[in-house]
């Protein structure tokens, strides 16, 4: 089971500030600020500020660039884009399975896919 250490209001205020959902993704996984760090190769005190946004004494803000994004995304086991517009708590864990394993499914599956979601759609109107 996920460990939400914040609200997800803190969540989305720490996307304000650091541009990506990584602090919420971690929790997610259940990875303490020490593990992600060892597994990314860097100190708990950068991965902090990263996660946070927080500014450095020049006033810049420690942001991810493309590089971290790939690295963070390899080890939370979550796709790039998810870590930027996707707050994982906001979001029913089926439907993440789901997008998860939509890369895999092959063109017979999708469409089969796609069929049950119309399917569902005109159900409900």
């Amino acid at each position: 089971m996920a460990k939400k250490t914040r609200d997800s209001a803190e969540y989305d205020i720490l996307r304000e500030r650091s541009g990506w959902y990584a602090a919420a993704w971690r929790d997610y996984r259940n990875l303490s600020l020490q593990d992600l760090a060892d597994e990314l190769g860097t100190s708990r005190s950068y991965l902090s500020d990263m996660e946070t946004g927080a500014v450095d004494r020049n006033g810049k803000m420690k942001r991810f660039n493309r590089d971290w994004l790939d690295r963070f995304s390899k080890a939370l086991d979550v796709r790039a884009g998810d870590l930027i517009d996707t707050n994982p708590f906001d979001q029913d864990p089926r439907f993440t399975a789901i997008k998860a394993a939509y890369p895999m499914l092959d063109e017979t599956d999708r469409d089969a896919l796609a069929s049950m979601v119309e399917t569902l759609r005109r159900r409900h109107g």
